[in-house]
């Protein structure tokens, strides 16, 4: 009965409310039935209400906004989400709810089976499998950590284990082959028998160290002392004497040094007529040794009686002769045959000029009579003064003649080409006799005036009237402020202004142009036409005359 109540006090509750707020009175319901038959009619949502479905003893719903009745004899009634029969509580508002998935979380040594339970159910919590020989425990070194299984070491087990009670294992009946116990030095070392394995001694040396003696606390490795210090005695054999090759040798078992016979007899060689002849290798040894005899005069004797100035030279004999120079300036000169003193340098046709340093060449000799180099461009030039010759650069005049000096060349060029085909620029030709005379100049053949199209002039145009007096222009927009540089005092410039295939162009003239009558032409704005202005400057103003329509 609690149980029901408890998962139907949600839809109680609603109706309740409902009821009641129609109502505002207690809802009463009589007559016979069963009350988990009423309940499992709410449950369905079928609400109808017969005299037959009504519930025995005039059991009373009290709305949960109402007071507690006095009367709680077979009564139900809801205060607050609490059930009440026959004034006792029944259940709580705190209890209602209910269960859609639980599960447990345990640590990675448990395992947890019976998870998750949706309405009822059972947790089983049992220990993970682990590897085998593994223990459980805290951290092996460092700060307390929570328990995991590992392997045991050596710090789980203390170096000391006292068992009490009787039958105790001794020291002594412990299997001690293979034990890899380090705190041997704790326990009973008398060990009387058997081979102490080599791994398991601490010190266990160097390569090459013997086990030595130390005096009393017992043998240790160490290195070999071969000092004359401690080998007071006994003979080290020849067999372990080693042998000395090479430049010096020695005998085995001595230290006793023997140079090697080079090969040469032991005997004085060179005298007076006579020379050593040497043969030396490469560590300075004498392997050979001769003399060679001297023919003739001998050399020495030659050289000490010589005259400062003189060479010694080869003759016919053959022997050395002693040449003294007895004329300045002499120089040696070989005929083919001989080598003798000669003032003659006829003979020189193979001088190599390059080698010559110093000195100056005469003008007389073919020379320039200058010590100095010359420059790329430079020339000599005649000086009256010493008889010499002066390197000198051509220069040319200011826009007449343009020299340009370069290496091995000079080139000569005018300011501009003045060939037939050429079409060279002036800005004055003049004629007759003085800077401003005036002479005709006959024209024997058709003068050319020179025409430049300037193209499209757009919103605006800058006219350059220094690249010829006569423009056309081709007029784009409506209108076009034309600007007028470069003029020349007294020139006469004629304008050809053309409309494009739109037309309606016009121009706005540039306040220095002075027009007949004070008033500037009306365009031809027909399209494709032509208008011919006609403008003659003075230095300062435009002197502006049209002809239109063309």
């Amino acid at each position: 009965m609690k149980l029901l109540l408890a998962h139907l006090l949600p839809v109680m509750d609603w109706v309740w409310a409902a009821l009641g707020t129609a109502l505002a009175v207690p809802l009463l319901i009589s007559g016979p039935g069963a009350l988990s038959s009423q309940v499992l009619r709410l449950l369905t949502r079928d609400n109808e209400w017969s005299g037959t479905q009504t519930f025995d003893n005039g059991t009373l719903l009290l709305d949960q906004a109402l007071a507690a009745p006095t009367d709680v004899t077979n009564r139900l009634y809801n205060i607050g989400g609490n059930i009440f029969w026959n004034g006792a509580l029944v259940t709580t508002a705190a209890g209602l709810g209910t269960v859609t998935s639980v599960d447990l979380t345990v640590p990675s040594i448990l395992t947890v089976t019976g998870g998750p339970v949706t309405s009822a159910g059972t947790f089983a919590v049992d220990l993970a499998t682990q590897a085998a020989n593994q223990i459980l425990s805290g951290p092996p070194t460092g700060a307390d950590d929570v328990p995991t299984f590992r392997g045991l070491v050596d710090a789980d087990i203390p170096d000391d284990i006292t068992i009490n009670g009787t039958s105790n294992v001794t020291w002594a009946s412990v299997n001690k082959a293979g034990s890899s116990l380090a705190d041997l030095a704790t326990k009973d070392a008398s060990v009387l028998s058997g081979l102490l394995a080599l791994v398991r001694i601490t010190d266990t040396g160097t390569a090459g160290q013997p086990l030595q003696s130390s005096g009393g606390a017992g043998p240790q490795y160490a290195a070999l002392n071969l000092s004359t210090a401690t080998n007071t005695s006994g003979t080290l054999p020849a067999a372990r004497m080693p042998a000395i090759t090479g430049d010096a040798t020695s005998s085995a078992g001595t230290v006793a040094l023997t140079l090697a016979n080079s090969g040469v007899a032991a005997a004085t060689y060179g005298s007076a007529s006579a020379v050593p002849v040497l043969t030396i290798d490469a560590k300075g040894r004498v392997t050979a040794a001769t003399t060679a005899s001297l023919t003739g005069t001998f050399l020495p004797s030659l050289i000490f009686g010589a005259a400062r100035g003189a060479a010694l030279i080869g003759n016919a004999t053959p022997q050395f002769a002693v040449l003294t120079p007895t004329v300045t300036g002499s120089i040696l000169r070989f005929d083919g045959t001989d080598t003798s003193w000669s003032t003659d340098g006829s003979g020189l046709t193979a001088l190599n000029a390059t080698q010559l340093t110093t000195g100056v060449a005469a003008v007389a000799r073919g020379g320039l009579g200058q010590g100095a180099s010359p420059t790329d461009g430079q020339i000599p030039i005649g000086k009256t003064a010493d008889g010499s010759y002066l390197p000198a650069t051509l220069t040319g005049t200011a826009n007449q003649v343009t020299v340009t000096n370069g290496a091995n060349s000079i080139t000569l060029s005018l300011p501009q080409s003045i060939a037939t085909a050429s079409a060279p620029q002036f800005a004055r030709i003049g004629a007759g006799t003085g800077p401003d005379a005036v002479a005709p100049i006959y024209a024997f053949g058709p003068i050319k005036r020179r025409i430049v199209s300037n193209g499209s002039s757009g919103a605006a145009f800058s006219l350059d009237l220094s690249t010829a007096d006569e423009h056309q222009l081709t007029l784009t927009a409506a209108p076009c402020v034309l600007t007028l540089n470069n003029p020349i005092a007294g020139a006469i410039y004629r304008l050809y202004l053309l409309q494009d295939g739109t037309g309606n162009r016009t121009v706005t003239w540039p306040a220095a142009v002075k027009w007949t009558a004070g008033t500037a032409p009306t365009l031809t704005t027909t399209a494709s036409k032509t208008d011919l202005i006609t403008l003659v400057y003075d230095g300062t103003s435009y002197f502006g005359s049209s002809s239109l329509n063309y």
